[in-house]
């Protein structure tokens, strides 16, 4: 390999690492409805996913890790099927916290979660909201931040495509240029990445529920 590949390469390889070292970054804060007793509730329903996740597919994945820490938190979720079900035989939407009411009533279920999802490429960013069925009260809610590895994915293309377009290249000034090329062609691929709930967004969505569950009282005998 002549120098300026080596060059090259060891430039790209070290931003790929800053930007490993960037990827653990995860922030929640969260507030319950003060003097409310949760351990008067039980079975509990997602019945929002709202934002940047269009796919059902991606929608259920992150109804499921809902779910899994509902469960440990004492509560019994309803299925994301069953939800769904109803909303359809019903042709029913949820925009608001008095509809998310209205369709817990529908499931008969003690209380209603809402998710918005604003942002998951880069950063993931999330909100939850648990809805009294009664009256609509916000019971709880949290929001927060994580970093997905998005980035990366785009660092990662970008680095094996400059790899590729540089081996190519016939002399040190056609290899820059092929680095270029391969760079933003796997770059470009990264970010068509970035757009779905790859299998690193879910395990990151997952630790990110698990900050924002911390301010949700456990059901009473969890």
């Amino acid at each position: 390999m002549s120098p300026m590949k080596r060059v090259t390469t060891s430039i790209l390889v070290a931003g790929l690492a800053a930007g490993l070292a960037g990827c653990a970054k995860m922030q929640a804060s969260g507030a319950q409805a003060q003097g409310y007793d949760f351990g008067q509730l039980d079975r509990v329903a997602v019945v929002k996913i709202e934002g940047r996740l269009q796919s059902e597919a991606d929608k259920n994945q992150l109804t499921d890790l809902i779910n899994q820490r509902l469960l440990a938190k004492g509560y019994a979720p309803v299925e994301r099927q069953q939800v769904r079900s109803l909303m359809d035989e019903r042709d029913f939407q949820v925009t608001s916290a008095t509809e998310a009411a209205d369709l817990g009533r529908l499931l008969n279920v003690d209380a209603a979660v809402m998710a918005n999802v604003p942002r998951y490429k880069e950063e993931l960013s999330m909100s939850l909201k648990m809805v009294d069925v009664d009256d609509a009260a916000i019971l709880w809610t949290s929001s927060g931040t994580a970093s997905t590895g998005g980035d990366i994915s785009q660092l990662a293309g970008g680095v094996t495509g400059a790899l590729a377009g540089a081996a190519a290249g016939g002399d040190a000034t056609d290899s820059v240029a092929g680095a270029a090329l391969g760079g933003a062609a796997g770059g470009a691929a990264g970010a068509a990445a970035g757009e779905q709930l790859t299998p690193q967004k879910r395990e990151q969505a997952g630790k990110l529920i698990d900050k924002l569950f911390e301010s949700l009282p456990a059901q009473s005998g969890a």
